[in-house]
């Protein structure tokens, strides 16, 4: 009996089936995973996520008083004294913007509705404005501002036992002796490997903050030259919104244009979007490389979807912590050969990531500053 010929075409469209069988039964499973994530993300993963980022934030400080020559239950109370002032700083110079912008709110709300009744009437839409002038009021502007920050006094949960509990793994790390942990690295390749994508967020995060301030300090000067009340009002929240990327600078600069709308009428309004751009374009293109080095750089593209996926994924806690979430993401994609295209990707380079010889990187740099070879 003839034995039936296999056509070879046959085998090969077979096999190709039965890769993108897997292909896609694969992304179907991830898909549902992410979905049923996002159910529980905001409650459990967000809160125990965030917990992991303070810790990991507050070890290196802990560290340097440590290097200082103090004990470890002295450092963590310095620590903690340095993080909790350093939020009641934060929370009570809020405090006193609102109230401060509140005692002359009346002031700039008629401001505000003569300089839109005179832009309307020269482009001919005085209905429109009428209609807009006539629900504003101080009383309104006021209900707005309360219910903003009442809506940042309920992050207390986040920013206040979110710490404690990262203060509790703080311990636990610390409790481990030295020569434990030195031959837990040796022996645990993927610990090492840990402990350089924590180095990243700490890199970035603190690089982050240096551009920040760049981009509040020029931002408040910039009003001081224009005229704009509470210029430094808004460098200080041009700072803590700029963690949020590309968005927080917008929200950041909605206020400051809102006066010079009030102040001086559009042309002074588009005076500070166009400085507020500027200065941006400068924080980001030229500051920022300098001070993050390659190691943290990701592409426009990758950015905007990071942002949209993690703010989707965790709220507002993904929203601060897409960027780092990312820069992390792509060193570790980074650090194995087989996905190492894809860090190149998420750098918008086409080609595979290429060392400077001799040049160490901001990371390896800050490893052997917080763990010192003996």
């Amino acid at each position: 009996m003839a034995k039936p010929v296999i056509d070879p075409q046959t085998i090969i469209e077979s096999k190709q089936l039965t890769s993108i069988s897997k292909v896609l039964t694969t992304m179907a499973a991830f898909l549902v995973t992410i979905i049923g994530l996002r159910y529980i993300a905001q409650d459990l993963i967000a809160p125990i996520l965030l917990a992991l980022f303070f810790t990991i934030l507050m070890y290196p400080i802990f560290k340097w008083f440590r290097h200082k020559g103090f004990s470890g239950g002295i450092s963590l109370l310095l620590m903690i004294i340095t993080f909790f002032a350093s939020f009641i700083l934060i929370a009570l110079f809020i405090t006193w913007s609102f109230s401060l912008i509140s005692e002359s709110l009346a002031v700039y709300v008629t401001a505000f509705k003569d300089s839109l009744t005179q832009t309307a009437a020269s482009v001919n839409l005085e209905s429109s404005a009428e209609t807009i002038t006539r629900e504003l009021s101080p009383e309104t502007v006021s209900t707005l501002l309360s219910s903003i920050l009442s809506g940042l006094s309920g992050l207390i949960y986040y920013f206040v036992l979110i710490p404690i509990l990262s203060i509790m793994l703080l311990v636990q790390v610390d409790s481990l002796p030295q020569d434990v942990s030195a031959n837990l690295l040796k022996e645990n390749p993927g610990l090492k490997r840990f402990q350089k994508f924590t180095a990243s967020i700490i890199v970035y995060v603190f690089g982050r903050l240096k551009v920040n301030l760049v981009t509040g300090l020029l931002f408040a000067i910039a009003l001081v030259i224009i005229g704009i009340d509470f210029p430094f009002v808004w460098g200080v929240l041009t700072v803590i919104l700029s963690f949020i990327p590309y968005l927080g600078i917008i929200i950041a600069g909605i206020p400051p244009v809102l006066l010079a709308f009030a102040e001086g009428g559009l042309s002074s309004a588009l005076l500070v979007v166009g400085v507020m751009i500027a200065i941006n374009l400068f924080a980001e293109n030229v500051v920022e490389p300098v001070i993050q080095g390659k190691g943290s750089k990701i592409s426009t593209a990758a950015v905007v979807m990071a942002l949209i996926f993690w703010t989707w994924l965790l709220g507002f806690v993904g929203a601060i912590m897409a960027v780092p979430l990312t820069v992390l993401l792509k060193n570790i994609l980074a650090d194995y050969q087989e996905t190492r295209w894809l860090a190149s990707l998420m750098e918008g380079n086409y080609h595979a990531p290429t060392t400077t010889p001799g040049k160490s990187s901001p990371i390896t740099n800050f490893l052997a500053k917080i763990y010192p070879q003996k």
